[in-house]
């Protein structure tokens, strides 16, 4: 014998088999939604094969039973429709990120505030030094690579440990110079 039950609350099939006045034993219990794999509306019958052998088949008794469910139990296999999936998980989790994004922003803003006064120091030291009566003068990249015509051999005084010596000339005031193009390579200092 053969039960096959379907509960459509609870999404379980469940197949059961047993021989003549034995008690029934699980074949399978699987979670399923037939609402995704039976069309709405299906044959219900029987058919049997035996390939070349013959064999008698008998139904001795059969029900089925079928009843329309409310909407609400036609759920996700969760056991939630989309809404309560929204609110049970969603709206929690953005919840939690807007609370953990407005407890940053005070460090955030500290540490802007921070790194702006760090820099103001620097620039005031910096302009203190660039004031200084014997401080060294200081020249953009671009001025000295025009000066030294982009670092030509023609302007190369030497070579050191550290770099090369290009001889330049810069045009206001009109100075001659000796620029020191520190190596990448350098194994000193």
């Amino acid at each position: 014998m053969v039960q096959i039950k379907y509960d459509g609350w609870e999404k379980i099939l469940q197949i059961q088999v047993a021989y003549t006045g034995e008690p029934f034993v699980d074949f399978i219990t699987q979670r399923i939604i037939m609402k995704r794999t039976v069309p709405k509306q299906v044959y219900i019958g029987f058919t049997g094969a035996t390939g070349g052998a013959q064999e008698s088949h008998r139904v001795v008794n059969w029900n089925f039973t079928s009843s329309e469910l409310p909407e609400k139990s036609l759920k996700t296999a969760m056991g939630l429709c989309k809404r309560e999936i929204l609110l049970v998980i969603v709206l929690p989790v953005l919840f939690g990120l807007l609370i953990l994004t407005a407890g940053m922003i005070p460090f955030a803003v500290r540490a802007f505030r921070k790194n702006k006064e760090r820099k103001q120091r620097h620039m005031e030291i910096e302009n203190l030094s660039q004031n200084a009566a014997n401080a060294p003068n200081v020249f953009k990249y671009r001025t000295l690579s025009k000066a030294t015509k982009n670092f030509s051999k023609s302007n190369l005084l030497g070579i050191g440990g550290f770099g090369s010596v290009y001889k330049g000339q810069l045009s206001d005031p009109t100075k001659t110079i000796a620029v020191k193009k520190v190596s990448a390579t350098s194994t000193q200092g």
